[in-house]
């Protein structure tokens, strides 16, 4: 059991270590530090070396948290981190890790992680909790069932408040009906789905207190609404329908650019599916 967690030297990565050094000892599983290096310097008469700048960063890992395991790898650092992701139980990146090795989260490298990681994704930029006592999640239709459960252990582990957020846009009429119109009633009926969904979890976690918000509008605008008030968001990778998307390429990324706290993104698409 272990949290990955890329690190580039960057300030944000750095966060992104703090934080999941936190979350490791929560859960009760070893950090596991992956540093990528691109293009490792190859002396004239020996085998390649990791540069001074990347041993740099590995020593710095290590004093920062000393029971850490922290690798050195060479190639691209979304595939290290993805590779990492296969037999771990969750990868932390920082949300805006620019530096001269690679940044582990940016525009192009941020969907091609959120798309293929196996393991729930964060994205952190700054470690310290607001100390709301709340956790949000987004959900919709199709979200399945490791993104409410991952919720729901995770506000269990910190005795959190869950708030579970979903929306609904124009395209939820062709899944209701035309009687459907008004928009009190569209939004009972998603409010009713909403908590047949998180009912089961309510039995299992019955010391999770739960508050739900349901409304007309984009998903990712309420994500970052709720999440002025929140310590964490949590998001699926893959929801589309009726109760408005939650997707990787549009609301994930909207809700990492726009808030302060950590977003955990699971996906349930997994590659050759």
């Amino acid at each position: 059991m272990s949290v990955v967690v890329g690190v580039d030297g960057s300030s944000h990565s750095w966060a992104a270590l703090t934080w999941a050094r936190q979350e490791a000892a929560l859960r009760g599983m070893t950090v596991e530090v992956i540093i990528a290096e691109e293009e490792p310097d190859v002396p004239e008469d020996g085998p390649e070396a990791p540069s001074a700048t990347v041993e740099s960063i590995a020593h710095q890992a290590r004093e920062r948290d000393p029971e850490a395991i922290v690798q050195i790898v060479e190639g691209n650092p979304t595939r290290a981190l993805i590779a990492a992701g296969r037999d771990a139980d969750l990868v932390v990146v920082g949300s805006a890790g620019l530096s001269r090795l690679h940044a582990f989260v940016h525009d192009s490298v941020a969907p091609e992680l959120m798309g293929h990681t196996h393991a729930p994704l964060a994205l952190v930029r700054d470690p310290a909790s607001p100390g709301t006592g709340r956790i949000v999640v987004g959900v919709d239709e199709h979200t399945g069932d490791q993104v409410l459960g991952f919720a729901f252990t995770e506000a269990a582990l910190r005795g959190c408040e869950l708030r579970v957020v979903s929306t609904w846009e124009s395209q939820i009429l062709t899944t209701f009906g035309a009687a459907a119109v008004a928009t009190a009633d569209i939004t009972a009926q998603v409010e009713s789905a909403v908590h047949a969904m998180v009912a089961p979890f309510q039995e299992e976690y019955p010391q999770v207190r739960v508050s739900t918000l349901v409304e007309f509008g984009a998903p990712a605008a309420a994500l970052v609404d709720e999440a002025a008030a929140a310590d964490l968001v949590i998001v699926g990778a893959d929801g589309s329908g009726a109760f408005a998307r939650f997707v990787v390429g549009s609301v994930a990324q909207q809700v990492v650019h726009e808030v302060s706290v950590p977003v955990i993104v699971i996906s349930t698409v997994r590659d050759g599916e």
